[in-house]
C-alpha cells in the first residue's frame, strides 16, 4: 500500500535548490501543489514534471480564478492520459477520445 503524499508549503521554483530537486527527482510533488516563479503574489498549481528533459509543466495566473482553474484542469488530466498512454494503458484513439471530454 502507497503511502499519502502531502503538500508542501508553496514553493519557489525560481529557487534554484528547489528547482534542482525537482528536475533531478530528488523532490516529488503532486500534481495542485501550490508553487511561485519569484512573485508570491501569483501563485501557480504544479502538473507535471519529466526529469529526462528537466521540464515543469506548471499553469500560471491567466488573469482569473475560473480560468485558471479551467487551464489547470485540462492539464492535469492531459499530464495523467500522457502517463497512461506511455505506459500502453491506453491506444492513441482512447487518449484523443478521453482528451476532447477535457476540452474547456
Amino acid at each position: 500500500m502507497g503511502h499519502a503524499m502531502k503538500y508542501l508549503p508553496t514553493l519557489n521554483l525560481w529557487d534554484a535548490g528547489i528547482h534542482s530537486a525537482l528536475v533531478s527527482g530528488q523532490l516529488k510533488l503532486q500534481v495542485g501543489q501550490w508553487i511561485y516563479c519569484g512573485d508570491k503574489d501569483h501563485k501557480s498549481r504544479f502538473v507535471s514534471v519529466d526529469t529526462k528533459v528537466k521540464y515543469i509543466d506548471a499553469v500560471h495566473w491567466t488573469g482569473t480564478a475560473s480560468n485558471t482553474r479551467n487551464k489547470f484542469i485540462f492539464r492535469a488530466a492531459m499530464a495523467r492520459l500522457n502517463k497512461q498512454y506511455d505506459a500502453g494503458q491506453i491506444t492513441a484513439k482512447q487518449f484523443r477520445t478521453l482528451a476532447q471530454e477535457y476540452r474547456p
